[in-house]
Order: C-alpha cells, then structure tokens, then sequence
C-alpha cells in the first residue's frame, strides 16, 4: 500500500467552526510530574530538542529536530525526521503513521498522548495543565501498558546489580538484580497484577540480568526477583528453565520470593523441587517478623533471608525477635541472613556489633551497571597508542 508523503512547507490551520474539535497532545514529564497539553491548532507542528522546535523536548536523547506533526484532509500525521533513537507509536516504531483517539507517542522515552479532539470553547493558551484525577489515571494507566509492551516488543529492559558484602573480608558475596529505571506507580502497580503481560515483562527483566550476569568475572552468585503475582502462572517453569540455559552450569543464580507470598504448601514445594534439579536457589525477602513467622519459614529453609530494607538495626532493641537470636536460629538452619538498606554508618556499625556478617546498601557499596561488572575482552584491556 503507497504511503502519502507530505511536504514539511505544508500548512493546514485547524480552522473549523466555532467550537469544533482541536487536536491535542498531553506530554507526560520524565520526572513524573503533571501532564502538559499542546493545543494543535495549527500544523505542521514539529518536535525536538532545537530551541526553534514548536513542542520542545529537554533531553539529550532526543534529536534537535526529531519528529513533526502534519495535518492531511482533516487527520493527523506523524512523521520522523531521520532522529537517532527513533519515534514510536503504540510501541511500534515508525516513519510515518496516521494517529487517532488515544495513541501514546514515545519520543526518546518521553510520552504524548494524542487527542483529536478537545470540544467546546478553544483556550487561548497554547500550552496548560491538564485537570482532572481521573483522567489523569486512566491516562496512566494507556502509557503503562503501552510502555510495558514496548520493552518487551524491544527488550527495552535495564538492570543494575546491588552487591552483597561479607562483612568480614570485605567481598563480594554476591549480587541481587534490580531494575535500573524509574517507573511510575501505575507501572509497578501492572506488574504486581496477574496478567501474560507482567508475567513476561516480568520473566524478560530475570532473562536480562541472568544474561548479563554470565558476562561477570569471575561468575558470582546471583539474585533475580520472582514476584508473587508469578506462582501458579503456566509459563514461569520454562521461563527458569530458560535462565538456567543462559549461565554457565557453575555459576549459581537463587530466585528471591517476597517473604509474604511464602507459604508453604504443595506448589511452592513442588517449585522448589524443581528450582533444586536446575541448580537454582531460594531466597525469601522482605522479613521484618517476628518469632513465629520465622519458624513457620524454616520449616523448608530458604538459602538466604533477606530483611526489610525499613527494618533499621539500631531499632532492633524493641522488637521480640533479637537480631542475635535471629542469626542465630538462622545459622541452626543453615539460612544466611542479609541485611538490606544499610545506608547509614551508624546502621553498618550497629549491624556487625548484633553478629551480623552480610550486608547490602549504600553504606556498603552502590549498585552497578553491567558493564562495570564484565572483563574486558581478550586484547581490549592493553593497546600501544
């Protein structure tokens, strides 16, 4: 099918009748803030970084002049203008494509929404705050699902690696894999739904991390995220399946399952029967319970015990699990317990003065990129100039 190209000298004002529909986008900030409108009044509308640009967009990603909007009998056009990093549309990308009610742009990983139109009197402003709690969520709602389908359309999935200190010696023990970017709350609320998009957004981000963590020197332990919203889905087994074959056979990957979604029935040991045949190991995060709680957790011990990032040691005093007592009990049952969200010294100090030898958190050490992580390869690392 031949496409309409359109000249960019092209001028089509929106000059309806009084009150007819304007065209509009609402521009989702990076930050998170309020969404902005841009009335179309009048096309071609061109977007990119350039300071002449007539929607402009403040980031290096995008291109100084990147797309442009044109009016044809009576639609909209969007066209790219040959940007590096590309336009996308529904999370396709696209040259040019023709827009209609509800389509989310995405232009160097900034979201407009496209309206066709606004109805009743025309503001006079050509950019305003959109109003409205309501509309705004179920707008939210659009650019999370159509930004969940285009990572997975792309692998647009970025992971960092939070080490796991021994106290003692001071190495590594291992590293724990978390998402790199921000998302909203609308996106992290998807992926705790139970739904073939989270489950294999969610199975994408594992693959990624298992991926890049076989790229390490020296192949260390490492710790990928397993939701609860996951257990039970039909696809999660060969999905493990799938990690084990992107690592090399010695090194160790353990799934960590929030603490809450731990309970002990013919599933999860089903789960973790099959986690032990694919050399897989299980940790259960979150802890912040108390006596009880544990004992129920080690009735099928996990390898590891990760707490509460909000659970500060020097607070310990006031609870009814101590924490010797705690690695203690642990260590009867060969569970090694990580403290997380140690970000303070004090925390460190009063951590390893309660008996505690593993830690995470940025009075620790930072997270890393996988690049930071992997050897250089053969030749790259010495070269006469």
């Amino acid at each position: 099918m031949a496409t309409q190209t359109v000249p960019l000298n092209h001028t089509e004002p929106w000059d309806g009748p009084a009150g007819a529909p304007v065209p509009y986008l609402d521009v989702y900030p990076r930050d998170g803030g309020p969404p902005q409108r841009t009335l179309l009044e009048k096309l071609p509308l061109t977007i990119g970084r350039s300071e002449t640009a007539d929607l402009r967009l403040d980031s290096s990603q995008v291109s100084r002049e990147h797309a442009v909007l044109l009016a044809v009998d009576g639609r909209v056009r969007i066209r790219d203008l040959g940007s590096t990093n590309g336009t996308f549309v529904n999370g396709q990308r696209v040259e040019q494509s023709w827009l209609a009610e509800g389509d989310v742009i995405h232009v160097a990983g900034i979201q407009l929404v496209f309206h066709s139109g606004l109805a009743g009197k025309r503001a006079s402003a050509a950019t305003q705050v959109m109003e409205g709690g309501e509309r705004q969520q179920r707008h939210a709602l659009v650019c999370a699902l159509r930004r969940a389908q285009e990572r997975l359309l792309h692998r647009g999935v970025l992971v960092q690696f939070a080490p796991i200190v021994n106290l003692a010696s001071q190495e590594i023990a291992g590293y724990a894999a978390e998402e790199a970017e921000q998302t909203t709350a609308c996106e992290r609320a998807l992926l705790q739904e139970e739904s073939c998009l989270a489950e294999r957004l969610l199975a994408l981000r594992r693959l990624v991390a298992a991926e890049q963590a076989a790229r390490m020197a020296g192949r260390p332990q490492v710790l990928l995220p397993l939701a609860a919203s996951e257990l039970g889905q039909a696809g999660l087994l060969d999905s493990l399946e799938m990690l084990r074959r992107a690592i090399p056979p010695a090194q160790r990957l353990v799934l960590t399952l929030p603490e809450s979604a731990a309970i002990d029935g013919p599933y999860l040991r089903r789960l973790r029967d099959r986690l032990a045949e694919l050399n897989i190991g299980m940790a259960y995060s979150g802890f912040a319970a108390g006596k009880k709680r544990l004992a129920e957790l080690l009735v099928s011990p996990p390898e590891l015990l990760l707490l509460d990032a909000s659970l500060a040691p020097t607070q310990w005093s006031s609870r009814s699990l101590s924490p010797p007592e705690l690695l203690r009990t642990c260590g009867e049952h060969g569970v090694a317990v990580v403290a997380c969200g140690i970000d303070s010294r004090p925390a460190l100090q009063a951590w390893i003065g309660q008996g505690g030898k593993l830690a995470m958190g940025r009075a620790v050490t930072t997270p890393q990129p996988p690049a930071s992580l992997t050897p250089p390869p053969p030749g790259a690392a010495v070269r006469d100039h």
